[in-house]
């Protein structure tokens, strides 16, 4: 997700994507856009948190650096799982049972 001031992103887990962007879109100033989503686990999207902690810029906000960008465009690829792995974090190989989405807005 992304306000309209196109400075952070907020890069999360949800079981429902839809709903996540109805209760953040509530108690936000700017108008929020899904800019890319794909299957995952909430364990994937902690190692993202883990990875791109120095773009971090509070909770789950975080600044447009060349790193997060890759990481969206991962996300729209559905290849993070490939750049977890390459960036050294163990990811599982396969999802067995889906659990929700990770989703940038």
């Amino acid at each position: 997700m992304q306000g309209d001031d196109d400075s952070l992103v907020k890069i999360g887990f949800s079981r429902s994507v839809e709903d996540r962007m109805k209760s953040l879109q509530a108690g936000s100033p700017v108008m929020l856009a899904l800019i890319a989503a794909a299957a995952g686990r909430i364990c994937y999207e902690k190692r993202i948190h883990r990875l791109l902690l120095t773009s971090q810029s509070h909770g789950e906000w975080f600044r447009r650096t060349p790193q997060v960008l890759e990481v969206i465009q991962r996300i729209k690829n559905n290849s993070v799982m490939d750049w977890l792995a390459l960036a050294g974090d163990q990811a599982e190989p396969t999802i067995k049972r889906l659990r929700g989405q990770y989703s940038v807005v």
